[in-house]
């Protein structure tokens, strides 16, 4: 996960609600809407609570998919956002 930055957190703009079944991120800012189904829903609860980006929280693939759609952003520290 070298080309991720080592600190994210959740935008401002960026909400989550978590169904149980579904969990769903949505960005006031664009619209865009993105449902994160429980594998990969546990893991942006998991790093929502640490804001370290690594593989024993986060896929990188998602992590790089999430960033790219704006949902996480770098931080310079890490930090909850729960």
């Amino acid at each position: 996960m070298d080309d991720l930055p080592t600190f994210v957190t959740c935008p401002k703009y960026v909400r989550a609600v978590d169904f149980g079944h579904v969990l769903v991120l949505i960005d006031y800012r664009t619209g865009n809407v993105q449902a994160l189904q429980p594998p990969a829903a546990d893991q942006w609860n998991a790093l929502s609570r640490t804001g370290v980006l690594d593989r024993n929280r986060i896929a990188p693939a998602l992590g790089r998919r999430l960033l790219a759609l704006g949902l996480l952003a770098p931080a310079s520290e890490p930090g909850r956002w729960t």
